[in-house]
């Protein structure tokens, strides 16, 4: 990725030379009528060399402009990566069923709900997994946003019904503020929507949550 603006994200070559161009180019207030056009030559993933033709009018007098650019790219680490090496996280997920041991086939649907719930949502820094896997009884994520948390959470809730419930431990302060992190239980019923249970002698069958 590429940090533009305050903001890392993935730019293409053409984009970001478009980008390294804008920030480069200083144009003289009495330029009008001004044409713009670069090409670049990649020497190697982290160099580029660009060439800029300018056309305009100043003070009616037409002028044309070459200049050649040497674009670099240093490496830096973003704020999620040094996170992610210092396992940082804010929240952990524990998932579990009522009464019962979670199937091998049940736990995957619920992890692939997270990746699904992730594609559709809007990219975040911080919506990243710093370790999971199995502990007596289900599965456990930490995971570095509490958001991220909360929104798997319900949308489990929803899906399959059952119940989560929340707990906030205070593990420090920062500036004055203390630093929490949140553990989320979740606990998925033990029959699904389409299975029969009894229930007071009678059968039914269960056809929502």
């Amino acid at each position: 990725m590429y940090l533009e603006s305050g903001r890392w994200g993935h730019l293409s070559d053409d984009v970001l030379h478009d980008h390294r161009v804008n920030d480069a180019l200083r144009i003289h207030e009495k330029a009008e009528a001004l044409e713009i056009a670069f090409a670049a030559e990649i020497i190697d993933d982290r160099a580029a060399r660009v060439s800029i033709q300018v056309h305009g009018f100043l003070d009616n007098f037409e002028f044309n402009d070459e200049h050649d650019l040497l674009i670099q790219t240093s490496n830096m680490v973003c704020l999620t990566c040094t996170r992610r090496a210092g396992n940082y996280f804010e929240a952990t997920v524990q998932l579990r069923s009522s009464g019962r041991k979670l199937s091998e086939d049940e736990l995957n649907a619920v992890r692939v709900s997270l990746d699904e719930m992730m594609a559709e949502m809007e990219p975040d820094p911080m919506f990243f997994i710093t370790k999971e896997g199995t502990v007596v009884g289900g599965w456990d994520v930490t995971m570095g946003s509490k958001a991220l948390a909360r929104s798997w959470g319900r949308h489990m809730v929803n899906r399959w019904g059952g119940h989560i419930k929340e707990t906030n431990t205070i593990v420090g302060q920062k500036d004055g503020v203390d630093v929490s992190r949140l553990t989320l239980l979740y606990r998925k019923p033990g029959y699904d929507v389409g299975d029969v249970i009894r229930f007071r002698e009678k059968h039914w069958l269960v056809q929502s949550w």
